[in-house]
Order: structure tokens, then C-alpha cells, then sequence
């Protein structure tokens, strides 16, 4: 079922390990500024899992996990905001009215993508090109707001560079998305169960 309960950002915590709903909603912030809410399923190991594009999918860390980030790998795209947004017998849709969610993240979108913005030694981005596109990332995002031309274009280059070697994008999984939604109604009805009136 998961170690990681997520907390929504409408109907708060005090929700007990076998109670969250796998399908979300999470904000993702982009470098123009701007913020997209995309649906997701949460997989209950601390991420969200967003489509992109046609046949590609991005995992996405919730931020109230935080401490745990420099344990697990391959943490780059945060969120701080998820919310519930199916059912499984809670019927929680808890996603504020009026607000515009994507059913995925549009590919043309997903270089405009946040990321953590991490300092790695050369020989760290040699040997992880995932690691070494975040910083060169973090580093574009910089000389943007300072506006350096000639460090803008520098870290362009770079960008496209670790582009090539280590996209973070997985293919692809909608078996995925149907197995934690199976996985997620048992432990639903036990959780409701051991909460009952006895």
C-alpha cells in the first residue's frame, strides 16, 4: 500500500496510511513563472506519477516529504501542493473550483519544468547526466532572470547537451496507473474496517 500517506492540500492530514485516494491533482511550477495543475495517480511510495506528452510520464515529489529526498534517488521535479481527486468509496475531489487541470503535461512544456536546483561536482554530472541537466538547468534559470546573454546562451548549450544524454521522462505506463488504482481499494475497505464502531 505505501509508506507515505500524502497529505491533500484541502482536506488536510489526519488521514490514516490506508486512507488516500491514488488519484491526484499536483501543481507544477514552471521557469516562466507560471503554475500548470496536472492529474496524476499517486503510487504511494511519495510521488505522483504525471503523463507527458503522448507516451511518456514524469514522477513528481510532493515537498512534504522533503527530508526523505536525499534518500531516494532520482528526486528533480517537487510539487507543494496535491490534492485528491477520485473516489474509491471517499468520493474526495478536493481540487479547488474553477481551477484549469491537464490531463497531462504537454511535451512542448515539460523543459519549462522547475527542478531542484542542486550544485554537483564535474564529476557527478559526468557520471549522472539526470544530475548534471538539473544544474545546468537551475544555472539557465539564473542567467535568465540576471539576463547574461553570454552565460544564457553557455547554459542553453549545456542544457541541450544533458538533454540528450539523461531525460528524465520514463515511457509511458498506464498499467501502472489501473494497478495502484487495484491496490488502493483493499487497503481502503481494511483501513475502514479497523477504524469501525467495535
Amino acid at each position: 500500500m505505501g509508506q507515505f500517506p500524502y497529505e491533500c492540500k484541502s482536506c488536510g492530514g489526519g488521514h490514516d496510511q490506508f486512507d488516500w485516494v491514488t488519484s491526484c491533482v499536483v501543481e507544477l511550477a514552471l521557469t516562466t513563472g507560471e503554475t500548470i495543475h496536472v492529474e496524476g495517480y499517486y503510487d504511494g511510495y511519495g510521488r505522483a506519477i504525471c503523463r507527458v506528452g503522448e507516451d511518456q510520464q514524469c514522477r513528481v515529489y510532493p515537498d512534504q516529504f522533503a527530508e526523505s529526498f536525499k534518500y531516494w534517488d532520482g528526486v528533480q521535479i517537487t510539487t507543494r501542493k496535491i490534492w485528491c481527486n477520485g473516489s474509491h468509496g471517499q468520493e474526495r475531489k478536493c481540487v479547488p473550483h474553477g481551477t484549469e487541470v491537464l490531463d497531462r503535461v504537454p511535451a512542448e512544456r515539460y523543459d519549462e519544468l522547475q527542478m531542484l536546483p542542486e550544485r554537483f561536482d564535474k564529476a557527478a554530472r559526468a557520471s549522472n547526466p539526470a544530475k548534471g541537466l538539473v544544474h545546468y538547468k537551475g544555472r539557465l534559470h539564473k542567467a535568465r532572470q540576471r539576463g547574461n546573454a553570454r552565460k544564457i546562451a553557455k547554459f542553453e548549450r549545456k542544457v541541450q547537451k544533458y538533454n540528450a544524454l539523461g531525460d528524465l521522462r520514463e515511457p509511458y505506463d498506464a498499467a501502472g496507473k489501473e494497478e495502484a488504482d487495484d491496490l488502493a481499494a483493499p487497503g481502503m475497505m481494511l483501513g475502514a474496517f479497523l477504524s469501525g464502531p467495535w
